[in-house]
């Protein structure tokens, strides 16, 4: 008997299949210990040529020929002629370190299950990632026998839904009559790997590399990542999934696989998002009955997992499938409803004093085609209870939560949720007057633009402000397109007071940077990307200035951490402008420094923070060359830059902060 018997589904891989196969002949368990049985799944490149010319040269290789019936199919072929004692799988287009097998089978002790850790490697030989690295990270065993059933640290295995770095012994498989289902034309690994591991008595993870992942940009899993197949067809696996849980009487394991479900496989490449948010209508050309039954899935899941596996999920996870619409006799027709006019994001982060009248002037809006997405940014106060509050008197907010990741990561978890046809952010400790969403969707539809500029205000209990560096813009025309303007992107830097296309952020794959000042780069970038933008004079935003000492914003924060987030963003737009030749604003934007200089550096108090954010100026500095750029910021630090590299602390602040 043969020791291992290595299946391999072949279907138009000529590129890859002379490498994939010499990496299997080669193996040190020995080529009279190996039964390869290759199934060409009606190719249509020169694949067989290839195959035929090993099988005529080995006599371990077992060559089956068919008509094209789907990679589930091809491994069910190869199963029915599989004799070893274990059976591996292996993809045309991977390959296998020359003792993979060797290791393994030495290693299976007459086990159900063995397998490896994997590595990602892109087709230049780079290597991405290795799975199952920290499993091994902090003990010096080689080798662990685990029941993944019990043991939750290692459900990951689960994780992976992929057959190609374990072996099964063939007796279990037979045993247990496990199969592909044959409609799977991708995902049959998640099912066949996931009945296997919650049937297996034992299971053993060895610390070796067994099996080398080539993530070729034509291959199913690769090229077909935004495929209407590959997305559909992940939901079939589900539901096959689950019927083969029932079957097999292992119910009480399923909290297990819903887990798996909801913390990883609907996450997955935003498979949910893309869902929630309808995208998934337009990007894979769905029809009412695909759409329906994607959403029945999703549902049945929903309805049948434990709270206590819902508690086991991230409130950033939970938050999306809490919002989810799902209990609409037509999902279809309801999905299909036109989006919201302006979605406006709210991110909140310890602003209990303030949120309620933020959200109070949302309920206000005239504009009644609103959502609302609040982002919870992990905020320890009570914030979140009195979002909780709306949430629960409005149908159109929604509350999404997540860990403290700073305003930037917030928003765009934010743009990920929002539907509307325009986009406004605002800030948790500000407010809209009651027109300005009317105000700035009617400016925006009237002159075609992609964004619109409105005024804001200081507002006090008795009186309002202007914002004085903003005010000269709304002295000037409401039919001046600001995109021909090149001094208003660095004049008008926020992102608040401003109505977005969402085609315009999504369209050009606009974030927002994780750093304090993540408004400037934004909005640079969205300018920049902009066809037209136009301004009206109203006021369309109240800003508060915080008086709580013990609870600044980061426009009230000076320390090293918040100067080096703003050179950050200055390197980010100096890149972009330069990527753009945007020459003229490149050049301006070093004034930029000269506000960091003078405003944050200056005003840290802590002599400590102080020295730390200047080896930080040291290095966005010494990142210069040219000649030009050095004597713009000598311009602006009061002598010559190429002297800060050498310069200490001590006679950096005689020379200029004391100056």
């Amino acid at each position: 008997m043969k020791k291992i018997s290595v299946i391999i589904p072949v279907y138009n891989r000529a590129q890859y299949v002379d490498s994939c196969l010499k990496s299997v002949i080669s193996q040190t368990i020995g080529l009279e210990s190996l039964e390869i049985i290759i199934i060409n799944d009606g190719s249509t490149d020169n694949s067989l040529d290839i195959l035929k010319e090993y099988d005529r040269i080995h006599e371990s290789i077992v060559l089956i020929d068919q008509v094209n019936q789907g990679v589930s199919a091809a491994r069910n072929a190869g199963l029915k002629h599989a004799t070893g004692e274990y059976i591996a799988f292996l993809d045309a287009d991977d390959y296998l370190p020359k003792d993979a097998y060797e290791v393994l089978y030495n290693k299976s002790n007459n086990l159900d299950i063995v397998l490896g850790k994997f590595q990602y490697i892109d087709e230049d030989g780079t290597v991405k990632h290795t799975a199952f690295e920290n499993v091994f990270k902090n003990t010096k065993a080689d080798e662990i026998v685990i029941d993944p059933r019990i043991d939750e640290d290692f459900w990951h295995v689960f994780r992976y839904g992929s057959l190609w770095f374990r072996i099964f012994k063939t007796n279990f498989i037979q045993d247990k009559k496990l199969v592909f289902v044959d409609i799977l034309s991708s995902g049959g690994d998640l099912y066949f790997t996931t009945l296997a591991t919650l049937l297996a008595k034992n299971v053993k993870l060895i610390n070796h590399v067994v099996y080398c992942y080539i993530q070729a940009p034509d291959s199913i899993m690769r090229g077909g990542m935004k495929s209407k197949t590959l997305f559909y067809n992940i939901f079939k696996v589900f539901e096959c999934t689950y019927a083969g849980i029932q079957t097999y009487g292992l119910c009480k394991y399923k909290h297990i696989f819903d887990y798996m479900v909801l913390d990883n496989h609907l996450p997955f490449r935003n498979r949910i998002v893309e869902f929630s948010t309808r995208s998934c209508i337009d990007l894979y050309d769905l029809i009412s009955h695909e759409f329906n039954y994607i959403a029945s899935i999703i549902k049945n899941i929903l309805e049948n997992t434990s709270k206590e596996t819902f508690a086991r999920l991230s409130s950033e996870r939970y938050s999306v499938y809490k919002n989810l619409h799902l209990n609409n006799e037509n999902i279809w027709s309801y999905y299909q409803k036109p989006g919201k006019q302006v979605s406006i994001i709210v991110p909140f982060y310890n602003v209990e004093k303030y949120i309620r009248a933020c959200l109070e002037s949302l309920e206000q809006q005239t504009l009644k085609e609103i959502e609302v997405i609040l982002i919870d940014d992990g905020s320890p106060d009570d914030s979140i209870e009195i979002a909780n509050e709306f949430i629960e008197k409005n149908t159109n907010f929604f509350l999404f939560r997540k860990e403290n990741g700073g305003q930037g990561s917030a928003r765009n978890l934010g743009l990920k949720h929002a539907k509307g046809e325009y986009i406004l952010f605002l800030d948790s400790d500000d407010m809209l007057p009651p027109r300005a969403c009317e105000v700035m969707y009617n400016k925006a539809v009237e002159t075609g633009s992609c964004i619109v500029v409105g005024e804001s205000v200081w507002k006090y209990e008795d009186r309002t402000e202007d914002v004085a560096y903003l005010k000269k813009w709304f002295n000037s025309d409401e039919y001046e397109n600001l995109r021909e303007n090149h001094n208003f992107p660095l004049s008008c830097v926020i992102v608040t007071a401003k109505l977005f296309r969402r085609s315009l952020i999504y369209d050009n794959n606009l974030e927002f940077l994780h750093i304090i000042g993540e408004d400037i780069p934004f909005a640079l970038q969205s300018w920049y990307y902009a066809k037209k933008i136009a301004i009206t004079n109203n006021i369309v935003y109240w800003r508060t200035e915080r008086q709580d000492e013990n609870n600044k914003s980061t426009m009230q924060t000076f320390n090293a951490e918040t100067v080096k987030d703003r050179l950050i963003g200055m390197k980010f737009m100096e890149v972009f402008c330069a990527d753009k030749k945007l020459t003229d604003i490149r050049t301006r934007m070093f004034s930029f420094f000269h506000g960091i200089i003078h405003r944050y550096f200056k005003n840290i108090t802590d002599d400590t923070e102080k020295e730390k954010a200047y080896e930080f100026i040291k290095i966005y500095i010494s990142s210069f060359s040219d000649k030009a750029d050095l004597q713009i910021i000598s311009r602006y630090i009061g002598f010559d830059a190429k002297q800060v590299e050498a310069l200490p602390y001590s006679e950096y602040v005689m020379t200029f902060v004391e100056a």
